[in-house]
């Protein structure tokens, strides 16, 4: 019988009640097995804002980083599958199950890295610089970025669940035009490889934009997926005029209706099909890209 996860678990964000009991249940089982070795757990993407999908035709991944004092065994990962596949009987949904790879604390936030602020925003800006002109940064300055990104993650798309809180020591320079324009890249390559055009511009990681994160075949969740795409420019906008709160569509979608009224036809639409699954074909796959691709090349006009 699996333990309770703990009463620290904070779970009074989430609206969703499928997703609730889930992340209670894998919290509780991690806390069964990793017990000291367990950092902390945070829950990020849809399910953190609210977004996930629960119908019977589709449930939302659960999107969860699990932070240990070490790396993961054999016996972890065989511990794993065999979870996986216990919960999956219990809550059925994607196949690659729902308890997430663990990692050592020290891969998101390396030690050693520079303490000083202004040395660390240059090294930053550098290397960001890096990857937009196609040349990836040295080991040490990619950690630092890392860090960086890992800290953006937790304080703008993640809820704390269990454990420390990973944030009370650590800093990172606020959001500005070179991360949005930097982090627009991922998003806006992808929208230019579902409509079968090359990416905007060639980077150190051009490759990965484009096939680590697989679109679905299924024409709803395409569209879906396509939508949160026009989302992710829109805040990587904002990102870029100062004016970003976080990368959820009530976040994003109203300040951009407001601020750019020519491209209302983009954005209602995208609202339409980020709010809930919606009957499509790939013709409205298609029909929705005519849109979504003008607007996210606008945005890195915008950021240049």
């Amino acid at each position: 019988m699996t333990t309770p996860a703990p009463a620290s678990v904070s779970l009074d964000t989430f609206q969703n009640d499928f997703h609730r009991r889930l992340i209670r249940r894998v919290t509780g089982e991690l806390c069964d097995h990793y017990g000291d070795r367990l950092v902390s757990v945070y829950v990020y993407g849809s399910v953190h804002r609210n977004e996930a999908l629960t119908g019977p035709s589709h449930v939302s991944d659960l999107d969860a980083v699990v932070f240990l004092t070490d790396a993961m065994s054999q016996e972890d990962r065989d511990w794993r599958s065999n979870i996986n596949d216990r919960l999956l009987a219990e809550f059925p949904g994607p196949q690659r199950g729902w308890v997430p790879p663990a990692f050592p604390l020290s891969r998101a936030f390396p030690p050693g890295l520079p303490s000083d602020p202004p040395e660390r925003e240059a090294t930053i800006s550098q290397a960001l610089t890096d990857v937009l002109r196609g040349v990836k940064p040295d080991a040490a300055a990619a950690a630092l970025v890392r860090q960086c990104a890992s800290v953006y993650l937790l304080r703008y798309d993640s809820t704390r669940v269990w454990g420390r809180d990973l944030l009370a020591d650590l800093d990172a320079p606020a959001p500005d035009r070179l991360w949005a324009r930097t982090g627009l890249q991922q998003p806006w390559d992808l929208a230019r490889h579902a409509a079968g055009l090359a990416p905007a511009r060639l980077t150190a990681y051009t490759a990965e934009n484009v096939t680590e994160y697989p679109l679905p075949a299924d024409a709803a969740l395409r569209l879906r997926k396509l939508a949160r795409l026009g989302v992710l420019g829109g805040a990587y906008l904002l990102m870029g005029r100062g004016q970003f709160r976080s990368f959820a569509g009530a976040d994003v979608l109203p300040p951009l209706m407001a601020q750019f009224p020519e491209w209302t036809s983009l954005l209602s639409e995208t609202e339409r099909l980020y709010v809930s699954l919606s009957v499509a074909t790939s013709k409205d796959v298609s029909s929705y890209l005519t849109l979504l691709i003008p607007w996210m090349d606008h945005i890195g006009r915008q950021l240049e």
